[in-house]
C-alpha cells in the first residue's frame, strides 16, 4: 500500500468520527454547561402566635416547626419551602378558598375540616393541658371535660383541635367558652380570673411564663395550677384540597412525596429531636 493511499484513507477515517462523534459532543458539552434548573416555590402557611411552634421575629418566622422546614429545604432537590407567618384562622381561611397550599403545625381534621387534606407524615406530637386559677373550684384529679362543669373556660379562637366541636356542643349548656385571640392573653385572662380555667398546649404555656419573666415590667403570672394532660396530638402539615383539586398546585403530588422523604430523613438522624433541644422543649412523636 503507497504512502498517499494510506494518508487518504486515515483522512477519511477522521472525517467519518468527526461526523458521528461531533453531534454527541456537542449535546454533552451543552449539558455539561446547563445552568441548574431553579427550584420550584412552595408556600406553607404557619402561625404567627404559637411560640414555640412557629411566631413572628424581626418580621419573620421563626421556631420549631420553621427550623423542621428549613432542614427539610436542604433535603429537597426540586423544591424549596418558603414559609409566611399569619394568625391561624387567616391561615385556616386561605386554604379553604384554595389560595395557599399548605398549613404546618395543624392536627389531623379530616374528620371536621373537609378542606385540609391530605397530611404530611408527622412532625412531632404536642401535650394539651388544662390550666386553672387558685380561685377556681377545679382540684387536681377532676376529669375534664365532666368535672369542669359550672367552669368558665378559655380558648383558642380556632383552634378546635384542642377542645373539639362535639365537647363544646355537648356542654355548650353547662360549661361556657371564652375565646381568646392568642395564648398569652389567654394565659392572662386565668391568671386574672377573667376566666376560670383554660385548655392549653404545655410547651406554648412554658413559653409565655419564661417571656414573662424575661420582662420585668410584665405583670407576673403565679396565680395559675398546672392540671391534668387531656390529650397528645401529632402535629402535621396539611395540604388544601380545593386547591389542588382546582389545579392551582399541579406540583402537589410529587412535593408531598418528597417532602415525606426528607422529612422522615431529619426526624430519624435525631436532627428535629436538636432542634426540640435548642427550645428546652422534650421531643415526641
Amino acid at each position: 500500500m503507497n504512502s498517499s493511499f494510506f494518508s487518504l484513507l486515515i483522512y477519511i477515517m477522521m472525517l467519518t468520527f468527526s461526523t458521528f462523534a461531533s453531534p454527541y459532543l456537542f449535546a454533552q458539552q451543552k449539558l455539561d454547561s446547563k445552568e441548574p434548573v431553579p427550584k420550584t416555590l412552595v408556600t406553607f402557611i404557619v402561625d404567627a402566635n404559637f411560640k414555640p411552634y412557629s411566631f413572628e421575629q424581626d418580621e419573620a418566622p421563626a421556631g420549631i416547626i420553621v427550623d423542621i422546614i428549613s432542614l427539610v429545604n436542604q433535603q429537597l432537590e426540586d423544591y424549596r419551602v418558603v414559609i409566611e407567618a399569619k394568625p391561624w384562622s387567616t391561615g385556616k381561611k386561605l386554604l379553604k378558598q384554595g389560595k395557599y397550599f399548605a398549613l404546618a403545625g395543624a392536627y389531623f381534621h379530616g374528620h371536621d375540616w373537609p378542606y385540609l387534606y391530605p397530611y404530611s407524615h408527622p412532625l412531632y406530637k404536642e401535650s394539651l393541658v388544662t390550666i386553672c386559677n387558685n380561685e377556681s373550684s377545679i382540684k387536681k384529679g377532676d376529669v375534664w371535660p365532666e368535672d369542669y362543669v359550672t367552669q368558665t373556660i378559655g380558648i383558642i379562637g380556632g383552634y378546635d383541635g384542642w377542645v373539639g366541636a362535639s365537647i363544646r356542643n355537648n356542654y355548650a349548656d353547662e360549661i361556657q367558652f371564652f375565646e381568646f385571640p392568642n395564648i398569652e392573653l389567654m394565659v392572662r385572662g386565668v391568671n386574672k380570673t377573667v376566666v376560670d380555667c383554660a385548655v392549653t398546649e404545655l410547651a406554648s404555656y412554658q413559653q409565655v411564663l419564661a417571656d414573662t419573666e424575661a420582662h420585668k415590667n410584665s405583670a407576673p403570672i403565679h396565680n395559675i395550677q398546672v392540671f391534668e394532660e387531656l390529650d397528645r396530638q401529632l402535629a402535621y402539615v396539611g395540604y388544601s384540597e380545593p386547591g389542588i383539586r382546582s389545579g392551582n398546585f399541579p406540583y402537589a403530588d410529587d412535593f408531598q412525596k418528597a417532602f415525606d422523604v426528607a422529612l422522615f430523613s431529619v426526624i430519624r438522624d435525631g436532627k428535629v429531636k436538636q432542634i426540640f433541644e435548642k427550645y428546652n422543649v422534650p421531643y415526641s412523636l
